[in-house]
């Protein structure tokens, strides 16, 4: 091996082994899903979606029945939507 491609080659070895080293945290940060906590769940957002109506009554219903391991319900709801998306 001629001695002109040695510094070549360890140019590339660091290389690979800074990309080996980095590389992964750096998926892995990407990677990570959005965290929301349980009352983000249940409300949701306020975003574009919901300013263009409002829900002026809601009446939900729920009976719970362990004997049977049954839940049976319903809900009214009364939606005032405006004229135009804002």
């Amino acid at each position: 091996m001629p001695s002109a491609y040695i510094p070549y080659m360890r140019t590339f070895a660091l290389s690979f082994v800074i990309l080996a080293a980095t590389g992964p945290s750096t998926l892995a940060q990407q990677a990570k899903p959005p965290v929301f906590s349980h009352a983000d769940t249940l409300r949701g957002g306020n975003g574009p979606g919901r300013d263009w109506w409002d829900a002026s009554f809601y009446d939900l219903r729920v009976a719970v029945h362990p004997a049977d391991s049954s839940i049976r319900g319903s809900n009214a709801s009364r939606i005032a939507f405006s004229s135009q998306r804002k």
